[in-house]
C-alpha cells in the first residue's frame, strides 16, 4: 500500500504536464494507476517511462475525450505496458 493508503488511483489529463507528473509520483508511491487522456500515445510513453523506473508495469491507459458534451471514450481497451 502506498504512504497515502490507495492501492489504485486515476489520474485524468495524465498525458502531460502536471497530470503526468501526478501518475508518475503515484505509481512510484506503490499505486496501480489508471491514466486517462485524449492524447493515446503520451499515455503509453508515460507507461513505459514508468515501467522503465519501477520495472513493472503500474500505469494502464485510457484513451478518452471529454471537451465537449456528449463526448466519449476514444480507445475503450485498457493497455498495461
Amino acid at each position: 500500500m502506498s504512504t497515502y493508503g490507495y492501492k489504485h488511483a486515476i489520474v485524468v489529463g495524465a498525458s502531460s504536464g502536471i497530470g503526468a507528473e501526478i501518475a508518475k509520483l503515484l505509481a512510484a508511491d506503490g499505486c496501480r494507476v489508471a491514466g486517462v487522456a485524449r492524447r493515446l500515445d503520451r499515455l503509453v510513453d508515460l507507461a513505459a517511462e514508468v515501467k522503465g523506473i519501477l520495472g513493472e508495469g503500474t500505469v494502464v491507459t485510457y484513451g478518452a475525450d471529454w471537451t465537449e458534451y456528449g463526448s466519449h471514450v476514444v480507445d475503450a481497451e485498457a493497455r498495461e505496458v
